[in-house]
């Protein structure tokens, strides 16, 4: 909770990045957040005042009514004009799932270790990456997908597929060990390549994960637990 200050006027005319602070509006909760300290502000852009708590400016928090981020939005799309279409938003979600550790898929990429090329990050990221889709069968209603799971996000591993195909490769990434008769361990995610790679039968392999055989060819297989 914001503490009460003896002059909470003492900032008037004060600027925080382009907002001035031209009046006091008082000491009082908005919404769920705990009370705090209210100025209107006047900012650089002239288009409207803007509210906002002492905290958050003297904090850095809020820098403009707004007109920043739409002003940094303009510049993508005048860079490549392509920031409303889906490719952007397919390629700005795997940057979120990789490398943003609030989004709630993170744990499943960026938390195990999945990074995107370089090639596909930087200035000139989008228009790589947007240039390799159109070039490697990109349709709208197909979705990137990895070959490899364990993989990251780069040309060689990525791969445009409809939703089947997508889940069928998803349903087999949780990482499972597998022990064969001479008792040597391997470690794997995707059971389809190890059933190939070892001759033998993916149901036969998902019933001994499942529980619904204990062998399968001299082969034993559990799921690896997660901590």
């Amino acid at each position: 909770m914001t503490k009460m200050i003896e002059n909470p006027e003492d900032i008037l005319n004060e600027k925080f990045g382009a907002l001035t602070i031209i009046e006091y509006l008082g000491y009082y909760r908005k919404k769920k957040e705990g009370k705090k300290h209210h100025y209107r502000c006047k900012c650089d852009c002239g288009d409207k005042d803007f509210i906002a708590t002492r905290y958050h400016l003297q904090k850095g928090l809020v820098k403009s009514c707004g007109c920043w981020k739409t002003e940094r939005i303009k510049n993508i799309n005048l860079k490549h004009g392509l920031h409303g279409t889906r490719l952007y938003y397919v390629y700005r979600n795997i940057l979120d799932r990789c490398y943003r550790s609030n989004n709630k898929h993170y744990k499943n990429y960026g938390g195990r270790g999945i990074k995107v090329t370089d090639e596909w990050l930087g200035d000139e990221g989008f228009l790589n990456f947007h240039n390799w889709a159109l070039k490697n069968g990109y349709e709208d209603g197909l979705t990137i997908d990895r070959e490899d799971v364990n993989g990251d996000y780069e040309p060689s591993n990525c791969r445009w597929v409809d939703m089947k195909t997508q889940s069928e490769n998803r349903r087999n990434m949780k990482m499972f060990e597998a022990t064969d008769s001479n008792g040597d361990v391997y470690f794997h995610s995707n059971q389809s390549d190890f059933a190939k790679l070892h001759n033998l039968s993916r149901s036969m392999i998902s019933a001994c994960l499942y529980g619904k055989r204990k062998q399968h060819k001299g082969w034993t297989f559990k799921y690896v637990e997660e901590n």
